[in-house]
């Protein structure tokens, strides 16, 4: 009898500790083992697929072969390229045009408010003008592409235990 509880108990903790698993996607550097991104269910994801283009969005739910993406599935395979967010560019970016355009407009107002001829100087055209292509030009360096294939990098899934 005594067996038998033990036989009980073992499998309800065998059954609570599959239920709290999750499964996590793994974008690893086929290269470098030590390089690689997880993303897991909640996890906001950019990437492109042959089929379907550009999608980004927050994963619902991750299968062995397929990714729900706002409640649209993509096969793993399907996938060609991960983009990954750079956060330094993405400041930068927004520093170089909203500052730029602030400094022209406040400039400008400031020459209406005290009657001063031009309105738009030169100097502060070139200056705001720097700033702002600085700004376009960080804009284009946002989104770092890791292209998903047989040389670089690949996808995995994983279940990953909460114990």
């Amino acid at each position: 009898m005594n067996l038998i509880k033990q036989i009980l108990i073992l499998s309800l903790c065998l059954f609570f500790i599959n239920g709290f698993s999750q499964k996590i996607l793994v974008v690893e550097k086929i290269s470098a083992k030590v390089k690689s991104l997880k993303y897991k269910t909640g996890d906001k994801i950019i990437f492109n697929s042959g089929n379907k283009g550009r999608t980004q969005g927050y994963i619902n739910n991750i299968e062995d072969s397929v990714l729900t993406i706002n409640n649209k599935p993509t096969l793993l395979k399907e996938i060609n390229i991960i983009y990954t967010e750079r956060a330094l560019f993405l400041v930068l970016s927004s520093i170089g045009i909203m500052g730029g355009g602030a400094f022209i407009v406040i400039d400008g107002f400031n020459n209406i408010i005290n009657n001063e001829s031009p309105i738009l100087k030169t100097e502060t055209l070139k200056a705001g003008g720097i700033m702002l292509g600085a700004g376009i030009l960080f804009n284009a360096f946002i989104y770092k592409k890791r292209k998903v294939d047989k040389d670089e990098w690949r996808l995995k899934v994983f279940k990953y235990y909460n114990l």
